[in-house]
This record gives structure tokens, sequence and C-alpha cells, in this order.
């Protein structure tokens, strides 16, 4: 019904979910968000391999592993490996899922720099996050 009307679908999962793709596929999913890339069977590149011609995926670069604990060397390898995986298309490239409260600050900005997506300066509301010391209270004007 959704197609019939131009749209399109979109299905949050978490976790390794490979063995349901090919029957969400055949019902119609179009894109599966969000990609968690923590086992080999959930690498973006098997993914795309083996369900690429059939959906699309959001996210896929790790906060539980490169965003958290990777450098931003890290981050931006695995960008640029996705970016060579989908050079036409067929990723929301992004986190795997919610950004964590302590990840540095440079890779969450390499992310999105290396990505293509990030204005060339950045507010200063956003960069005097990291200069919060006091970590147990959150300043909401910050978050949006």
């Amino acid at each position: 019904m959704v197609h019939s009307h131009g749209a399109r679908t979109m299905m949050h999962m978490c976790g390794c979910v490979r063995a349901f793709l090919p029957r969400l596929i055949e019902l119609g999913l179009d894109v599966y968000d969000v990609v968690q890339p923590t086992t080999p069977e959930m690498d973006i590149a098997v993914l795309k391999n083996d369900f690429g011609d059939g959906i699309s995926f959001c996210g896929s670069v790790c906060v539980q592993s490169t965003l958290a604990f990777g450098s931003v060397a890290d981050v931006t390898s695995e960008v640029e490996r996705r970016k060579k995986l989908f050079p036409l298309g067929g990723l929301f490239l992004g986190p795997s899922h919610a950004i964590q409260v302590g990840t540095p600050l440079e890779n969450i900005i390499a992310m999105y720099n290396t990505a293509g997506s990030l204005s060339e300066v950045i507010d200063e509301s956003v960069l005097s996050i990291q200069d919060n010391k006091n970590t147990g209270e959150i300043n909401m004007s910050k978050l949006f």
C-alpha cells in the first residue's frame, strides 16, 4: 500500500538482524535503520553484497567502538570505506545509533566532515559543549 502512494518504508532494528532481511525485503522494506556492524555478518560490505540490490541502509559507523574509542584516522577510514562501497547511493551514512556521551567531539566532526556533510564553520555553541566541566548537568540549549 505504501509503495502504491509513492512512499518508502523504513524500519528501525537493533542488533544482528541479518536473518530477517530477506523476508523484510520481500515484504517491501526499503530502508534498514540502523546497521550495527558489531558482528562479521553485519559488516556493511557483507550486507551490501548480499542485500544491496533490494534495500538501502542507514547508519553503520559504530558508536560502540569506532566513534567512541577510535582515533580520528579510524573514523575517517571507516567513512571513506563506506563512500567507496556506495558510490551511487544506497546508504544513509551516519552513526549506528545515538552517539554516546563521552564520544570525542573530534571523532564526530571527522565523521561528518569526511562524509561531506559538515559546514566549514562550526558554531561556537557546538564547540563549547566540550568545555562543560559539570558532566552531570546537561545544557539543553546546546542540544538544538
